[in-house]
């Protein structure tokens, strides 16, 4: 699980593998590992809104 707050919009796919860019024929590629994960993104929430929640 990713749980991002950045100033923009998390823009990188939802694969691990995404994060680095690695070309298949890159010699490290075969042991890169590589899963989807969940992206929880509240760049979308001011820190006023995430505060009322807690």
């Amino acid at each position: 699980m990713v749980v991002y707050h950045g100033a923009e919009t998390w823009t990188v796919g939802e694969c691990f593998l995404d994060l680095f860019g690695l070309a298949a024929a890159d010699p490290l590629a075969a042991y890169q590992p590589d899963f989807r994960y969940h992206l929880c993104d509240l760049s979308r929430y001011s820190d006023d809104e995430l505060r009322g929640g807690v």
